[in-house]
């Protein structure tokens, strides 16, 4: 049995995430905070914490402090690549989008305690590819059947941003026409950066 800690600022996020942990059946939540100083450590085998929109200095220290004991997984829906990696440079272990599916963060969570480093997860995740997080939200968005368009106006940005992801991705992975990168949509967006 996984032991795992929580942290989030939302207490009905914190009630979420623990029963739709627990359900997976291999993980138990044993310690549960909106502040990852009140925690006890010795129950937990991993910490999976919200990552702070900017990755402010007191998010980046609780990071750093509980990575001193135990192995520290960060989730987000906001932060950019930066945020994250800053996250990466305090100590968490892993990543995991909040709109990833359930299995998105038992994976990650079994992948940490495993021992698996962030770098070992990404490359088995994304087949030794290097996707930008943003290339990942744009090839999920594809594999959900959205256009160009609609993937532009859900994102905010331009249709030949949109484009310049897609090149990205194709010369990435190596793929050719549109239906390759379904397939690789579909084999690598399910668990979002």
């Amino acid at each position: 049995m996984i032991r795992v800690g929580l942290v989030d600022r939302h207490p009905v996020v914190l009630l979420g995430l623990e029963r739709a942990l627990e359900s997976a059946g291999e993980i138990s939540v044993t310690a549960v905070g909106a502040i990852p100083e009140s925690l006890d450590l010795k129950r937990v085998d991993v910490v999976l914490m919200e990552a702070c929109p900017g990755s402010d200095g007191p998010c980046l220290s609780s990071i750093a402090a509980l990575s001193r004991s135990v192995r520290v997984v960060v989730y987000s829906g906001d932060c950019d690549a930066a945020d994250v990696e800053r996250c990466f440079g305090a100590g968490a272990v892993a990543h995991v989008s909040k709109n990833g599916a359930l299995e998105c963060f038992v994976e990650t969570v079994r992948g940490a305690v495993a021992g698996k480093s962030r770098e070992t997860q990404d490359s088995s995740e994304r087949g030794g590819t290097s996707l930008s997080s943003r290339e990942r939200v744009v090839l999920r968005l594809i594999a959900d059947g959205l256009t160009h368009a609609q993937i532009a106006r859900r994102l905010s940005i331009s249709t030949n941003t949109v484009n310049t992801y897609i090149k990205r991705v194709r010369a990435k992975l190596n793929l050719g026409n549109k239906a390759d990168l379904t397939r690789a949509a579909l084999r690598v967006a399910p668990c979002p950066e």
